[in-house]
């Protein structure tokens, strides 16, 4: 995964722009403050350049063998993750977001395929991959 850039910017994607949230609890949205779609839990500032951030974030989710890459389109990754028990599957949406010159964070977006309610799972997942990401850049 790693090598490929992907377009990074400091204005939402599209996808986050649009992005609609289900009444379900079964999805969780980590972002910058002030990003659209509400979002659940506020992402960290990380004082490394955009392109450090999506390679060493590459390298973490390369790791881990229930998670794919499934697409790249205009600046946001598109990612599938096997659930550990019942293997469902879930969506993840992930932007590099270029902020002040040096820094940068990212908007990601997880969300169950089936059901209404995912018993914290995305959100956790979410919380495990920035705690992952954030050792890799230690």
């Amino acid at each position: 995964m790693s090598g490929e850039q992907s377009e990074s910017s400091a204005r939402p994607h599209i996808f986050f722009e649009t992005l609609v949230r289900p009444s379900s609890s079964n999805h969780w949205l980590v972002a910058p403050q002030g990003f659209p779609g509400n979002p659940d839990e506020t992402a960290p500032g990380y004082p490394v350049p955009v392109e450090r951030l999506q390679n060493a974030f590459e390298d973490v989710i390369g790791a881990l063998k229930s998670v794919r890459q499934v697409n790249r389109d205009g600046g946001l990754t598109r990612y599938v993750d096997k659930t550990a028990l019942f293997h469902f599957k879930d969506d993840i949406r992930v932007q590099f977001l270029s902020q002040v010159p040096g820094n940068s964070s990212l908007a990601m977006y997880s969300a169950s395929r089936i059901g209404f309610l995912d018993l914290g799972a995305n959100r956790r997942r979410l919380q495990r991959w920035l705690g992952l990401l954030s050792d890799r850049l230690a």
